[in-house]
């Protein structure tokens, strides 16, 4: 009990003790600084029926006739058709542990629908592999 009492006497801090202190005060009482005014998670409610008509079931067709459609280079929202025949090189390369030769070799085995290139201009590979568009002179 002594030791603990020598311990708060001043004149028996070792140098930089007095930091020490603090800093173990401030981080103690700082805490983890999570709020705890965290707002109520928000349920949304189902809208109201409407009156006695009853809604018909949806019916889904069987899995044996559902057929998957073939992936397109169609643009999506937000992706053009060159980032849309990239991604599918990558997914290309991914399956066949190598880069393609030529574009050709590509389009052919690829199970995404190429669409024509603007007129006057050709798909190719660039310098770092990624399919661009280069004039059809070259």
């Amino acid at each position: 009990m002594k030791a603990i009492l020598d311990f708060c006497r001043p004149d028996a801090w070792k140098p930089g003790a007095g930091r020490l202190c603090l800093v173990l005060a401030l981080t103690a009482g700082a805490g983890c600084g999570k709020s705890d005014n965290t707002p109520p998670p928000v349920v949304s409610q189902p809208p109201p029926a409407a009156t006695s008509v009853a809604a018909a079931p949806t019916t889904t067709p069987p899995a044996d006739r559902m057929q998957p459609s073939p992936p397109s280079a169609s643009p999506k929202p937000g992706l053009t058709e060159l980032q849309v025949l990239n991604r599918a090189l990558v997914g290309w390369e991914m399956k066949n542990h190598r880069h393609p030769q030529t574009f050709e070799e590509f389009a052919g085995t690829t199970d995404v629908k190429i669409p024509p290139p603007p007129p006057g201009q050709k798909y190719a590979f660039g310098q770092r592999g990624f399919i661009v568009l280069v004039s059809s002179t070259q």
